[in-house]
Parts: structure tokens; sequence; C-alpha cells
């Protein structure tokens, strides 16, 4: 499916994504909320907090600056994801790094829930879970998806849970996991894919 059959609503830069979230965990009363929003609301201010930090702290490696140089045809990259999604955090900041080195990407993101269309058709190929990064060329095209965890995280978070681990303890073992490799599986699985979406 060409991306402008996702029926994508709402799709905006990273940056007002960013903002947005921002806008969101200072501007609600968390003593109101009770139940999966007051559970959602904890995860996305801790998310915002994920966000400005690995911003701050991750810098694209050397290989990973040429590789994206190296793109010489207009592509869109775009996210489904949600606020509250942890690893999204851990990710998002790292593909907007990635994105920046060359002024021919555009990056946009879009919340899962709000686009029925696009979640159904990524859940049916083999996409589960969010975050998403695809890939589009300038006709609308797939070239590439990566998500929603590196590949050793993803491993890590399958072996807990058929250790019959709880959710709150995978999930902190893999942020452990993502402290631990400061972006760098991140970066390198992208790059990766980028380089082989490369067209002749």
């Amino acid at each position: 499916m060409k991306y402008q059959d996702l029926s994508i609503e709402n799709a905006r830069p990273y940056d007002e994504f960013v903002e947005e979230m921002n806008r969101y965990v200072e501007s609600v009363d968390p003593e109101t909320l009770d139940g999966e929003e007051r559970t959602r609301y904890d995860y996305t201010k801790l998310n915002a907090h994920r966000t400005k930090r690995i911003a701050k702290t991750f810098t694209p490696s050397v290989e990973a600056r040429a590789a994206m140089e190296a793109i010489d045809a207009a592509q869109r990259w775009t996210i489904m994801t949600e606020y509250w999604c942890g690893d999204s955090a851990q990710s998002a900041p790292i593909i907007a790094k990635l994105a920046a080195l060359n002024s021919g990407i555009e990056l946009t993101v879009f919340l899962r829930d709000e686009n029925p269309t696009a979640r159904e058709y990524f859940e049916a190929n083999g996409s589960k879970g969010v975050p998403l990064l695809a890939a589009y060329d300038e006709e609308g095209e797939e070239l590439f998806r990566w998500g929603p965890r590196p590949e050793e995280a993803a491993a890590l978070v399958k072996r807990l849970k058929a250790e019959g681990e709880p959710k709150e303890k995978f999930v902190e073992r893999a942020h452990l996991w993502y402290a631990k490799d400061r972006g760098k599986s991140i970066e390198k699985e992208i790059v990766e894919a980028a380089r082989g979406a490369i067209r002749d």
C-alpha cells in the first residue's frame, strides 16, 4: 500500500509531536485521572523526560552521517506511535537525529489510535506494536520499515515474557538495556535499512 492510501490524519513534524506531548504533560492535572488514563499519563510524563534527555545526549556516528548523506532522492519517513509508548521515547529522538542529517528526508509522526486504516494495514503485514518507522519514496512506495524495538531488545523482551516475567519487570529490564546500548543498535539497524533501500 502506498503512503497516500493509508488515510493518515494529523501527521505532524516530529518537533510538533514532542511539543504536543510536553503540553499534555504540563496541562493535565494527573489527580483528575484514574485507571488507564492515569497510567498512560505517568508513562507519557516519563517519556517526555526520556525524549529530552536522549535528544541532548545522542550524537550520530561518522558512519551514520555518511550513510544518510548518501541518500540522494527525497524520502518521507513517518513514525506511528503513541505518547505513552516507552520504546518510542527511546527510538524516536534517534530517528529524528538521523533524518535531520539529510535535507531530502521529511519526518512526520502520527498517532496509531487515530488512524485505524494505517494501524490495520501494518498489523496485517507483520508490523505489530509501536513505534513503527516506515519510509517512502517520492511516489509513495514503501522503502523499508523498522520497529518496534532493536533486534536484541526484542529478543530480550520475548525471552522474559516466555519466562513469565510480569510486565513491569520486563519493561524495566528493556529500559536498562536501552540505557546501556545508548542508541547504537537503533542507529545501526535504521542506517542498514536506509542503505539497503537506496535504489540504483
